[in-house]
């Protein structure tokens, strides 16, 4: 980090405002030279700056001088906000090279701010996923992580474990005392204490990454029970095409939705029955199959105003079979409720709903996200590990855990060097969530998925 680095901070494209972002040792030496500083301005104060290049006058910007370490990277940084012309960016970010910077890598302000304390690397990956958010509950879950609240999380963990290391090498210490300092019984529950913190912060890794990529949800049943005009209805929008003739969906049809907050990809599949009578039927149930197991929930429609049939019956048989073994929920929805519900099906359970009036959509929607598990909000987000490194490490440090426990549970002793030696590393795995002792290469996998200018 001997270096200063600079980047374009806003999209490609033009608009009212783009960003240059200088950030190091030699910002101020970079900013005298782009915008004829003689001493650098009040720091955190905005004021207006001519932008050269040389002898040439580049732009007019608005610039901010935030002196370390009271910045995003904990360095020098200057931010440049220019006419937002993608040629006019490039040209002040060629002058802010040719002045003594170079081209930052992706992440590299954010990495920045790691190594200078600025944030930890859950904290780091929080700013990821916030950039990245495209619905309020994404948004709410990404700034909780941004504010610390995974951190604080295993931080609370990581000082359970201390303690329970440091009584138990007070015991491997003094063994000639002959009175433990960690009684057996307490040592076990110890354990079982924080490994159901850990397996609570492994609950929320689902809903984590249901939150920050979003749902799949199938919509499957027979043909003509309105599984395309649900489509629509939860889209908004006509989407697809809805013909009262059996075998009008031949293929899978995605749409993505915003739910009460929650991004959910929609798959409106072809229907399920046994005749099909042509190929491309054949081909389009096939598809319709492979998206149901690729589902996080099914909604299984079905016409609630007509008697059951087998068709019915052979839906309910492919449903289930593509998503028992994933223990994915399914949510049956009595279509056509304006026309009416037969006794027969009220009696099975479903949820009453009319694609064409839009009566008991709103039910739906929430049972959708009860039953993704998503529909709580506030303190619990901000426990949710988000990402597929976050949750390795918390898996693996279980794991520890759940080892140390076996032991003391087989042997009804305190703790020996074996159960100090699980500790450990389930300490040791802890640390990696947030970044401690983080291996380059660790690092490098993690910013490398920032944009460039972050």
């Amino acid at each position: 980090m001997n270096d200063t680095i600079a980047a374009i901070a806003t999209p490609e494209g033009s608009g009212a405002i783009g960003v240059v972002r200088v950030s190091g040792p030699q910002t101020t030496a970079v900013a005298r030279r782009l915008l004829s500083w003689r001493e650098p301005p009040e720091p955190r104060r905005t004021f207006l700056a001519r932008v050269h290049d040389g002898a040439e006058l580049l732009d007019e910007a608005v610039a901010v001088f935030f002196k370390a370490p009271h910045s995003y990277t904990g360095e020098d940084t200057v931010e440049l906000s220019c006419h937002g012309s993608s040629y006019i960016l490039r040209r002040v970010l060629e002058a802010a090279i040719k002045a003594g910077a170079r081209q930052a890598a992706p992440g590299e302000f954010t990495q920045r701010a790691f190594l200078n304390g600025r944030l930890d690397l859950a904290q780091a990956e929080g700013v990821l996923a916030l950039v990245s958010s495209r619905t309020s509950r994404a948004h709410r879950l990404a700034m909780a992580q941004l504010s610390g609240g995974l951190s604080r999380k295993v931080a609370r963990l990581k000082e359970s474990l201390l303690d329970l290391i440091a009584l138990g090498e007070a015991d491997l210490d003094h063994p000639d005392e002959g009175i433990p300092v960690l009684p057996p019984r307490e040592a076990r529950n110890r354990l079982e204490e924080i490994e159901a913190g850990m397996a609570a912060l492994l609950d929320g890794c689902r809903r984590g990454r249901l939150l920050r990529e979003g749902a799949r949800i199938a919509i499957g049943g027979r043909p003509n029970a309105g599984k395309s005009s649900l489509f629509n209805a939860l889209l908004g929008a006509d989407r697809a095409i809805v013909c009262a003739d059996p075998g009008t969906t031949r293929d899978a049809l995605e749409e993505a939705s915003d739910i009460d907050g929650l991004l959910c990809v929609l798959t409106d599949t072809a229907g399920l029955r046994p005749d099909a009578s042509s190929r491309a039927e054949r081909a389009g149930i096939e598809r319709g199959e492979t998206a149901l197991k690729a589902a996080d929930l099914v909604l299984f429609v079905i016409d609630g105003s007509a008697p059951p049939c087998a068709e019915d019956e052979m839906a309910r048989g492919a449903i289930e079979t593509a998503t028992r073994a994933r223990g994915v929920p399914v949510l049956r929805v009595l279509n056509k409720s304006d026309v009416g519900t037969l006794e027969a099906w009220k009696a099975a359970g479903g949820l009453p709903v009319s694609a064409k009036t839009g009566s008991g959509l709103p039910a739906l929607r929430s049972a959708v996200l009860s039953a993704l598990s998503v529909d709580s909000g506030g303190d619990a987000e901000a426990e949710v590990a988000t990402s597929m490194r976050q949750m390795e490490h918390l898996q693996a440090a279980r794991s520890e855990i759940k080892a140390a426990s076996a032991l003391a549970a087989l042997e009804g002793s305190g703790l020996d060097e074996r159960h100090i030696t699980h500790l450990r590393s389930a300490f040791e795995r802890l640390g990696l969530v947030v970044g401690a002792a983080s291996p380059d290469e660790i690092l490098d996998a993690v910013f490398s998925r920032f944009c460039v200018g972050k």
